[in-house]
């Protein structure tokens, strides 16, 4: 198997420089003006999980972190307060709390998204289209990986081998 060392390195750089360049660029303020306070990089990670995994327990909101449940509840807390979210009783659980998006917090990461989206498109239209659809087929490629179910388990096996440790 290639080692391919030099290309995870140039690619790491890269990476880094493209999420530089996509999320860290002046303008994400401006969309979330109107809200009662302006969302961390860290309450708007949460919130887009949220939204993957819809109205959920809070068990259910920390394991898709994969941050413990105390961390998930002050992170929820914070939300709640800058009412991003909502607390309701599970209709079919009534021991059990559901978390949700408010209407406010999901236009707003469908603002952020468009964003994002729209940052991506600008560096397309300057490469050649060629190379656009390489990134596109390459990046589809990667997702099949890490769609695999243990994917995980399988990166760690491999590192186990070659004597290395690496945890998520």
């Amino acid at each position: 198997m290639t080692d391919y060392l030099k290309e995870a390195q140039a690619v790491h750089a890269h990476l880094a420089r493209i999420r530089k360049f996509v999320i860290r660029g002046g303008g994400l303020q401006e969309l979330w003006k109107g809200s009662k306070k302006e969302p961390t990089f860290a309450q708007i990670k949460t919130m887009i999980t949220m939204a993957t995994v819809g109205p959920a327990p809070l068990t259910a909101i920390a394991e898709a972190l994969d941050i413990s449940k105390g961390a998930a509840s002050e992170m929820i807390d914070r939300l709640y307060e800058a009412g991003f979210v909502t607390r309701e009783v599970d209709p079919d659980d009534r021991r059990k709390i559901l978390v949700d998006l408010t209407d406010e917090a999901k236009l707003g990461l469908q603002r952020h998204e468009d964003y994002l989206i729209s940052k991506i498109q600008w560096l397309m239209q300057h490469i050649d289209p060629e190379l656009v659809e390489s990134w596109v087929s390459i990046s589809d490629r990667i997702n099949v990986v890490l769609e695999k179910e243990n994917f995980e388990e399988e990166y760690a096996a491999e590192m186990a081998e070659k004597g290395e440790k690496h945890e998520r």
